[in-house]
């Protein structure tokens, strides 16, 4: 059970409002007994992050009494206390009062590690309090962070009275800069900071500059050219730009944010230097969270309970039940294949079979499209509908050899065998980073339907400033005939979102026609993004007589879209290529036509094709398309000459041979002179599991070669031979 400050009531939220004095906006701890492992004991009150517990002047330390983590604050003349818990402690119950072990060392610094990564945030006087509090977030219709959610500083202060909390006093005046605004002094890059607790998802930023004269220094917090960025407060690496802007003489401007993740919101002046030093001036500044999801806020608001679900320490609270085993599958085919499970194509997500008693379809499971009923597959043969349709086709592509870039990634052997390690369908030309995956190719095509005849230009933008290329067939669907008509150049300001880092961003003007489909794809490379931050490659298409940059509005939609395709299906010769097409599916090792009769069991995705790797044999690697086999392993094809690519060429098999000399010809194999069997050395342990072979040659001068010996000195001299005398004369026998 915890306990609140003295002087303070417990909410029906689970915090502590205050029945006089100051308002502490940290949840309560558990008193007195010690917080959980990875929490910090602030003042007997509150369990406190080493993150919040450096927020307000503290550091995390263990105190040499009791053995407790506590945050240590400092005393008035700056020195810290010691905030070690009292010795004496009041009688507890057992049953009531049982405290776990604490964790050794190891786990508690892994402990640790998570909870500076955000995933121990706060702790709750009880269940029904973390349930209100909860659910408060979900029914909240105002997400715009106030005042008392956050702690915000600033590089410096022009003046006693323009200091970093101004900006989020709620007062967005501007005409009385000096008093109601906060203002650095004037220095290089100065930087406002606000600290959001704990990791958010930030949707947009809006900003309200000043520029008034500051007793004779200007001060243009408006005009100038600001970064706004999100991130970590114990990293700078990990920052995601939001964007850059130029702030307005008067009004507000909003910088959109897209969903970045982080603990902290950076505005950073970037138009000054140590040579022409400036002040950064805000007025006000508006942070807003991405809304949730309308059917946890209407399950919310309806007073539905919620549950904790997931793995202990990395569980999320959600409204309703947790999920149930349908939720784990991730692909129509796997889904539908399970009994209970359907694929609602409209979601995206297998759900359990909605079905009412009546035996009709729930619409609330799986809601209808546009027009239409609702897209629903109850078996697997029922999959292969989905395929077609509205998006475009990604496709990833995972350890390329050679160069990490666009001219690797299209020099690769598996991007032009058209052998990808996965496949999906986006629902715009926006795609994100894959699976948190890093350093890998990317392609996403399919083809464009113009809405009507006119004159078209396409947009290319990369979030981490990487090269990307944008290819188009301005004549039809041939991918042969595409040419690069649109490039995003390496640009050292990463990340970005921008449309116009140079003039190579856009194409020239395209007449087409509408409804005709022309073929189009982009090609990227994704680096890391902890150096690069997360990726984004968006294409946007506008009229070519518009004025302007595009628009978020602008990214090519799904309906203007459709996967990629191939005609005949044949020309695709590997599982991966076969499920990455619109109109194909793999049967019995051949890409054939989805309506084919004589395919009883096709491949419709990518998860589902047999990988390179799980080959145990040469022959059977070297059977399966676009496979090789190297040494002791199969691996999917690269272009190392010394791979085995057709069964012809495998080595043959250890065990066929009979003499140890043939045997330890290849290095592959090994004599077992005492079982007389040649072996694999990858298969030693399977082999001889129970150690029957201590001793093997692996080179021919350890091959015994007895019989060659006539004299008694001559064989017992030799490796592993004996001589078998004649009993009347011991000079003569046989080795």
């Amino acid at each position: 059970m915890c306990a609140c400050k003295p002087g303070y009531n417990t909410t029906s939220q689970g915090g502590c409002e205050p029945a006089c004095g100051e308002k502490y906006s940290l949840p309560p701890c558990t008193t007195p007994a010690p917080c959980d492992a990875g929490l910090f004991n602030l003042e007997d009150a509150f369990c406190v992050s080493a993150e919040q517990c450096r927020l307000f002047s503290g550091r995390p330390a263990v105190a040499a009494q009791a053995s407790v983590d506590v945050c240590q604050l400092p005393d008035d003349d700056g020195r810290r206390r010691r905030n070690a818990l009292p010795d004496a402690r009041p009688p507890r119950t057992p049953a009531a009062t049982a405290t776990p072990a604490r964790p050794p060392q190891r786990q508690r610094q892994r402990q640790r590690r998570a909870e500076a990564d955000g995933s121990i945030d706060r702790c709750f006087s009880s269940l029904d309090g973390a349930a209100a509090y909860f659910q408060s977030l979900l029914t909240a219709s105002e997400l715009t962070l106030t005042s008392e959610a956050l702690t915000v500083i600033q590089s410096s202060d022009l003046a006693t009275a323009t200091t970093a909390s101004n900006a989020v006093d709620g007062d967005a005046t501007q005409e009385t800069p000096l008093t109601s605004c906060a203002i650095t002094a004037v220095e290089a890059q100065p930087m406002w900071r606000a600290f959001l607790g704990y990791k958010r998802t930030v949707d947009s930023v809006t900003l309200w500059g000043v520029d008034v004269d500051c007793q004779d220094e200007q001060c243009p917090g408006a005009g100038a050219t600001v970064e706004v960025s999100v991130g970590l407060f114990q990293s700078n690496a990990t920052a995601t730009l939001c964007g850059s802007l130029r702030l307005p003489d008067t009004g507000a401007i909003t910088v959109q944010c897209f969903g970045a993740v982080g603990d902290e919101v950076r505005v950073r002046r970037m138009d000054s230097s140590e040579a022409q030093p400036a002040p950064l001036g805000l007025c006000e500044v508006g942070i807003r969270l991405t809304p949730p999801t309308s059917s946890a806020a209407a399950a919310a608001a309806s007073g539905q309970s919620g549950a904790a679900c997931g793995a202990e320490g990395h569980g999320t609270w959600q409204p309703g039940s947790c999920p149930g085993r349908c939720a784990s599958f991730d692909t129509c085919s796997f889904c539908a294949g399970h009994e209970g499970c359907a694929w609602c194509e409209t979601t995206g997500a297998c759900v359990e079979a909605p079905l009412q008693d009546d035996g009709s379809v729930n619409a609330t499971t799986c809601p209808a499209l546009a027009a239409g009923p609702p897209s629903l597959a109850l078996h697997p043969q029922a999959c292969a509908a989905f395929k077609g349709g509205s998006g475009v086709t990604r496709e990833i592509y995972l350890g390329i050899e050679g160069n990490w870039n666009v001219d690797g990634l299209l020099a690769a052997s598996a991007f032009r065998n058209h052998h990808p390690q996965a496949v999906d369908r986006l629902l715009a030309f926006r795609s994100d980073t894959w699976n948190g995956a890093s350093n890998y190719g990317l392609r996403v095509h399919g083809f464009y339907v113009p809405p009507r005849n006119g004159s078209y230009r396409f947009w290319v933008r990369n979030r981490q400033a990487i090269p990307a290329q944008l290819f188009f067939n301005a004549q039809g669907a041939e991918p042969g005939e595409a040419t690069v008509i649109a490039s995003e150049m390496s640009s050292g300001r990463r990340p970005q979102l921008r449309w116009d880092l140079s003039s190579s961003q856009a194409s020239d003007a395209l007449a087409l026609e509408g409804g005709r489909r022309y073929y189009i794809s982009s090609v990227s490379f994704v680096y890391d993004e902890r150096y690069y931050g997360s990726q984004r490659l968006e294409v946007a298409v506008t009229p070519a007589d518009r004025q302007g940059l595009p628009t978020d509005s602008d990214v090519i939609p799904a309906a203007a879209l459709r996967p990629y395709a191939v005609d005949p299906c044949a020309q695709v010769d590997n599982c991966f290529g076969c499920a990455a097409t619109a109109n194909c599916a793999w049967c019995n090792g051949t890409c054939s036509a989805l309506d084919d009769a004589a395919c009883s069991a096709p491949v419709l995705e990518a998860e589902r094709c047999p990988s390179c790797t799980e080959k145990t044999s040469c022959s059977e690697c070297a059977s399966t398309p676009r496979c090789e086999w190297i040494g002791y392993f199969c691996q999917r094809e690269s272009s190392n000459p010394a791979a085995v690519r057709e069964p012809e060429s495998c080595p043959a098999r250890c065990n066929t041979f009979s003499s140890c000399s043939s045997c330890v010809s290849t290095s592959r194999c090994g004599w077992c002179s005492s079982s007389q069997h040649c072996f694999d050395f990858n298969g030693y342990q399977t082999r001889f599991a129970h150690g029957d072979c201590r001793a093997w040659s692996t080179a021919s001068f350890h091959c015994p070669a007895c019989e060659s010996h006539s004299s008694c000195a001559s064989c017992v001299d030799d490796f592993e031979c004996g001589w078998l005398a004649n009993g009347d004369d011991p000079s003569k026998g046989t080795c």
